[in-house]
């Protein structure tokens, strides 16, 4: 997607994949128990959220690692900011829409928010480093 992009002169098609595949990769730490896992996994300890590691190779084969199941009601609700926070109460502990830390008034999100940042880092420094040097000018020097 990259790739062919810049080869047919288009980097800003090649950012939008690549933002579209960032994506998918953040919401791994937005809409699973990653953070979750990682901070049970610190012992009581508070590290803060720069210390979060996004490729725990421990996390990413755990079996425990999931995401949310999706109640279409109650996550239908959320989407329309019809679920009061008084709300969650119903949802069942694995769902959507209480594993959600997309926003900042949300648990946790600051961990999720930076495993994100770091991991958006680390596949854009893979996906540069991967391009010949002409096609890397033209992504970067967009």
């Amino acid at each position: 997607m990259v790739l062919p992009a810049l080869k047919d002169g288009k980097p800003l098609s090649a950012w939008r994949a690549f933002g579209r595949l960032s994506h998918t990769v953040q919401d791994l730490y937005a809409h699973s128990n990653y953070v979750d896992l990682w901070l049970a996994n610190c012992d009581g300890r508070n590290p803060g959220p720069d210390k979060i590691d996004p490729l725990d190779p421990g996390l990413l084969s755990d079996p425990w690692l999931h995401s949310g199941k999706v109640n279409y009601l109650f996550d239908a609700l959320q989407f329309f900011n019809l679920l009061k926070p008084s709300m969650l109460k119903f949802t069942s502990h694995d769902s959507h829409t209480r594993m959600n830390l997309d926003g900042p008034n949300r648990p946790n999100f600051p961990y999720a928010f930076a495993a994100a940042v770091k991991r958006t880092q680390l596949e854009f420094t893979k996906m540069a480093d991967s391009l010949p040097a002409d096609l890397r000018r033209r992504f970067i020097d967009l």
